[in-house]
């Protein structure tokens, strides 16, 4: 691992890939809560660009059908030097 690899202090998330297979498969968020049990709370996260586990994010992947991390979620990385 290069030097600046590990002076990364802060990594935003935007979850709009999930939203928008979300949508593309025909799901709902009110189904994702009502039938998977995926809380209010992890979608409010989401739509903050909040972090959640990894657990979560593959059972949301395997929910809307998806296993590229790619088609999930959009990661950005920052830190100081740039």
């Amino acid at each position: 691992m290069k030097k600046e690899d590990k002076e990364i202090n802060e990594v935003s998330m935007d979850y709009k890939p999930f939203f928008k297979n979300l949508k593309k498969n025909g799901l709902s968020q009110n189904r994702l809560k009502e039938e998977y049990e995926i809380s209010s709370a992890t979608l409010q996260r989401m739509k903050r660009g909040q972090n959640m586990t990894l657990a979560t994010a593959g059972r949301l992947m395997k929910i809307i059908g998806i296993d590229d991390i790619n088609e999930f979620v959009n990661l950005f990385f920052k830190n100081d030097n740039k």
